[in-house]
């Protein structure tokens, strides 16, 4: 996979990306709201290396992809997409370095135009905790709609509770149209 926007490019993760990839991977704010913990060196290696091993097409499970800032050929963040029977999850990771700065949003555009274009995906699902604010801006942003609210599940041993957010392909065709 290879995506273009007008400052970044998503594409597979390399082990040249260790060190930046590491950099934001083993900061602990960055990894709250995440389904991973911090990571050390040895294990953002690892990671790289068995995520390159992954088949996106024939998988159900999350496959990570980089993103890289055009003006500076750096990794910024990273990508999970998972897909399966015509759904599909996404989730974004940008380092703090580079947050605040639209990156997140121009990343989910330029991955959802290429699920529902290229992939033929009918709905992106979304799980986010409640008290990730920056997440569910991102996603009301882009027309998800709010679709459950799982209240006192255990997560990373805490109790939170989850938005749910649903974008169709429909609504997604809708929404770029009235722009």
């Amino acid at each position: 996979m290879n995506i273009k926007t007008s400052r970044l490019v998503i594409r597979e993760l390399q082990i040249s990306d260790l060190d930046a990839f590491h950099a934001y991977r083993s900061n602990q704010e960055v990894a709250k709201f995440q389904g991973y913990e911090a990571m050390d060196l040895q294990e953002a290696e690892s990671f790289i290396r068995k995520n390159a091993r992954l088949d996106p097409e024939g998988s159900v499970q999350w496959v990570q992809y980089g993103i890289e800032q055009l003006e500076t050929s750096k990794l910024i963040g990273d990508c999970g997409i998972r897909l399966e029977s015509g759904l599909a999850e996404i989730g974004i990771t940008i380092s703090p370095l580079h947050q605040k700065q639209g990156f997140a949003r121009e990343a989910m555009k330029g991955v959802l135009d290429f699920l529902f274009r290229k992939r033929n995906v009918e709905e992106v699902v979304e799980r986010v905790d409640t008290k990730n604010e920056a997440s569910v801006n991102l996603l009301k942003s882009l027309n998800f709609r709010k679709k459950g609210w799982f209240k006192d599940l255990m997560y990373k041993g805490q109790l939170c509770d989850e938005f749910e957010f649903v974008l169709s392909k429909a609504d997604w065709d809708h929404g770029n149209l009235q722009k």
